[in-house]
């Protein structure tokens, strides 16, 4: 409930750019090539390590552009939200990565690499959170995406509003 609350404030700051982008959707479990599990590994740890440690710059340039576009604007609201309700680690098996599927067809197991370049990866785990009294542990998602050859973020406060 802490962090719903928390949640309602960033959806306010997306405004109508929040339309929940998987309702309808059928979250699958597929795998990336290896070379791309590994990169997404590397990113996500410096986004989770810069988030905990308070270096919203970087948290900002892994948040990148999402489909639907950032503004700066956006941008600063969305850092301020996790400012507020920091996550100090996530835990997830890259094992457990799921894509919608209805974006496009995809074969079960490893998916190529330019499909793997077009899709948003979800990424369920365990997250653990703080603010400036309390720490909890919630379950939660992280949603990563490329972008020109690089690995991006969508953070729990606005990954789980959609």
């Amino acid at each position: 409930m802490r962090i719903a609350l928390v949640l309602l404030v960033g959806v306010l700051c997306v405004g109508s750019c929040a339309i929940a982008q998987i309702r309808g959707c059928m979250l699958e479990h597929h795998a990336l090539p290896d070379d791309l599990r590994s990169s997404l590994e590397e990113r996500l740890s410096a986004f989770v390590a810069a988030e905990a440690e308070g270096r919203w710059e970087n948290v900002g340039e892994l948040l990148g552009r999402s489909g639907f576009g950032y503004e700066s604007s956006y941008k600063q609201c969305l850092v301020e939200r996790m400012q507020e309700i920091r996550m100090s680690d996530f835990d997830f098996s890259i094992q457990n990565l799921s894509t919608c599927t209805t974006r496009m067809e995809l074969p079960a197991g490893t998916v190529d690499r330019v499909a793997a370049e077009q899709l948003s990866w979800y990424m369920g785990g365990t997250g653990e959170f703080q603010t400036s009294s309390e720490t909890w542990t919630q379950q939660t998602q992280v949603i990563a995406y490329r972008r020109q050859g690089r690995w991006y973020f969508t953070p729990p406060q606005q990954a789980n509003a959609r």
